[in-house]
């Protein structure tokens, strides 16, 4: 089982060729959509799937930094920490009200035969629906209706 989550390839697709990456993974994203029975699975190589973590937690590493300067005291980091985890989406920013549609995206290491966790995420349903996108060749709409069959 351990040896066929080191076989996966990075799923994330370049936005400007359009094609996956294909790189060996090393990082493993699980997506919790509340009315979808199954979890929706991504592979991602190093440099994607950091650079999708390091955006998803770009608040949270703000925070941190006016906390280690003491811009800000302890107990106002602690609060808004607590506003940013459970609160806002990670994407927009945005809070949640009780009528969103809250999805969570796990971030999971994958390393040898260890898998260990790394954050999680909660996002709007809009906004897991964009970053979605990373992991889907888009298709291109300028091919279409080409023939003659549509003018006749």
């Amino acid at each position: 089982m351990w040896g066929m989550i080191l076989l996966h390839k990075c799923d994330y697709v370049e936005p400007e060729y359009n094609f996956p990456c294909n790189k060996k993974s090393h990082t493993k994203i699980v997506i919790n959509i509340p009315n979808k029975k199954e979890p929706i699975v991504k592979f991602a190589c190093e440099r994607h799937g950091d650079s999708r973590f390091n955006y998803l937690s770009l608040t949270e590493m703000k925070l941190t930094k006016s906390k280690d300067t003491n811009k800000i005291s302890y107990h106002e980091f602690a609060e808004e920490m607590r506003s940013v985890r459970w609160k806002k989406c990670r994407r927009c920013n945005g809070m949640f009200t009780d009528s969103d549609v809250v999805c969570c995206l796990e971030y999971y290491f994958v390393k040898d035969i260890r898998i260990s966790m790394r954050r999680s995420f909660l996002l709007h349903n809009d906004c897991l629906a964009s970053e979605l996108r990373f992991y889907q060749v888009q298709k291109i709409e300028s091919h279409r209706e080409s023939t003659l069959d549509a003018l006749i």
